[in-house]
Order: C-alpha cells, then sequence, then structure tokens
C-alpha cells in the first residue's frame, strides 16, 4: 500500500519534463495561495463591515431626521437624500450612500442648530394667524356700525331737510 501511494504522489506531481515537484515548492505554492485567500476573505469582510457600518449610520440619521420632523421642521430634502442613500445601498454603492449620509448628517446638524428658531418661528406664525381670525367678528363688531353710519351721512349730507 505504501509503495503505491508514493508511486501515485510521484506521478501526480511530475512535471512536463518528468521531474518530481519538490516538497518546498508545494509548500510555497500552497502558502501563497492561502495567504491569497486570506486578503481575498478580509476583504470581503471589510466590505461586509462597512456595508454594516453604512446601514447602521442610514437607521442612526432616520432617528435624528425623525426626531427632527415630530417637532415640526421641514425635514423633506433630507428625506429626499436619504431614500438616494437607501437606493445606493440597494445597489451596493456603500462609497456613495456614505458621502451621501455624510451630507445629510452635516444638514442635519445645521438644522438642529436651527431647530428652537424654527419651531419659534412656525409657532409665532400660528398664533398670529389664529388671533387674525378671531379678530375678524370682534372688528365687525364693533367698526361695521361706525363705518355704515360714516358712509350714511357722507351719501346724504347735501340733504335738506324741511321744516
Amino acid at each position: 500500500m505504501g509503495k503505491q501511494l508514493k508511486e501515485y504522489v510521484i506521478s501526480e506531481f511530475m512535471n512536463e519534463g518528468g521531474y518530481v515537484v519538490s516538497r518546498l515548492f508545494l509548500v510555497k505554492a500552497a502558502s501563497l495561495m492561502l495567504i491569497t485567500l486570506v486578503f481575498c476573505g478580509l476583504s470581503v469582510n471589510v466590505k461586509a463591515l462597512n456595508t454594516v457600518e453604512v446601514k447602521e449610520k442610514f437607521v442612526r440619521t432616520y432617528v435624528e431626521v425623525a426626531k427632527l420632523g415630530r417637532e415640526g421642521v421641514d425635514v423633506k430634502p433630507l428625506v429626499q437624500r436619504l431614500k438616494e442613500a437607501l437606493e445606493k445601498i440597494n445597489e451596493g454603492k456603500v462609497d456613495d450612500a456614505g458621502r451621501i449620509l455624510n451630507d445629510v448628517s452635516e444638514r442635519l446638524v445645521t438644522l438642529k442648530n436651527e431647530a428652537p428658531r424654527i419651531l419659534m418661528m412656525n409657532s409665532l406664525e400660528k398664533y398670529v394667524s389664529v388671533a387674525a381670525i378671531l379678530s375678524i367678528p370682534l372688528l365687525t363688531y364693533f367698526l361695521l356700525p361706525r363705518v355704515y353710519l360714516e358712509l350714511w351721512f357722507k351719501a346724504r349730507r347735501k340733504w335738506v331737510v324741511e321744516k
């Protein structure tokens, strides 16, 4: 059995010239293939980690945009950019999605800083609108009779009253 195995190994590892390939060469070739496979595997894992990181960043950014939107800030442009980022992630273009998410994060920070002023202006606008609408009946009640009488007197100013 040992002799047959030796002949099989020699026949398998003979090159075209009939020379037996050395064990050192086999070890080097196997090592080179193993190193290549390890680096390929690492690059795939790095991309997978990058994809996972981008997806996590997408979720964090989405949550922040949703919070800001619930507070009353207009976040339509940010939502549109997040939609683009999600499409890029689904297409596998992780780098493009990462750039879009970075842009959205920068805009988000700016909007967070401006949020109190924006909310105050929105509230002020609503209160002024309500006050104007509620004042219409009061103004009508007080001013309409005076305006009507003024116009009536002006229209009949030249009338002469007979005795």
